[in-house]
């Protein structure tokens, strides 16, 4: 009886799936501020102009540390340093009403 209880808690054990980082992540600007943002840049990638509520195309970036920057029509710059990894691919850096950025899945 010992031997099927350790058999098969070995068995449990050995099939525990480890989740694995993807090689490149699918990352998207979204304004929810309220006003245009009129540069933005995660390290070396520019995202162009956003427009108020609406996001910018996918941009595949590699997982890493990147500085963010972004500067809206009224000149209000607003800048941090974003990691990008995990094991989901789409990532979706929210810039919200008050200003505040938000990783979102």
């Amino acid at each position: 009886m010992i031997k099927y209880l350790l058999f098969f808690s070995l068995l449990f054990f050995s099939c525990v799936t480890e989740e694995i980082e993807p090689e490149n992540y699918s990352v998207q600007i979204k304004n929810n501020y309220f006003e245009t943002i009129e540069f933005v840049t995660l390290g070396e990638y520019n995202f162009g102009t956003i427009e108020v509520n609406t996001a910018s195309d996918e941009t595949l970036v590699s997982k890493g540390v990147y500085s963010f920057s972004c500067i809206t029509v009224s000149n209000l710059s607003i800048q941090t340093e974003i990691k990008i990894q995990g094991t989901l691919s789409n990532i979706i850096i929210q810039l919200d009403e008050k200003g505040k950025i938000e990783l979102k899945p």
